[in-house]
């Protein structure tokens, strides 16, 4: 897999799982949490991974994967299934996994603007705030582009120059 060729899919598959995740957070707030399947041991939020997982499952032949290695920006399924899930807090809150478990290294990739007014220093210090920020205006724009409304009373209302 070049890295190069795949790393715009790889940010895709991360902000897209992410933005899904918040929606599914967002529905369940305003119409409560369903009922689990039944004959099923897994609680509807390990279900919404799996079935994040389960839309890259394939089978390929020799020539099929070194054909789409060479040419597709997309990464196989399976390292698609582990880079997103493997940089998702929520996912390993929601499995519980441990420290050392393959899909919660300690250290995970996220999107976070920089801010950086060409004082280098400056910029390192805004770095945390940015993230957390960040984090909040995503899940604005996540909750509006569902609602096509405001956000409820009492919510953020400006946020670095964002308004609701």
């Amino acid at each position: 897999i070049h890295g190069a060729q795949t790393l715009g899919e790889n940010i895709a598959d991360n902000g897209g799982l992410r933005a899904a995740h918040i929606a599914y957070e967002l529905w369940v707030q305003e119409h409560g949490e369903e009922q689990p399947v039944a004959g099923l041991d897994l609680d509807n939020r390990q279900l919404f991974f799996v079935s994040y997982a389960q839309i890259y499952c394939s089978k390929w032949t020799m020539s099929g994967i070194t054909n789409f290695l060479m040419r597709d920006t997309h990464s196989p399924g399976p390292y698609r299934i582990e880079g997103a899930l493997s940089n998702s807090l929520a996912f390993s809150d929601v499995f519980k996994c441990s420290n050392v478990a393959r899909f919660n290294p300690s250290i995970k990739c996220r999107m976070v603007q920089v801010l950086d007014d060409g004082n280098d220093e400056n910029a390192k210090s805004q770095r945390t705030e940015s993230a957390g920020q960040m984090d909040l205006i995503f899940k604005i724009l996540v909750y509006r582009a569902l609602s096509k409304r405001r956000l409820p009373e009492g919510d953020v209302t400006f946020i670095n120059g964002w308004m609701k």
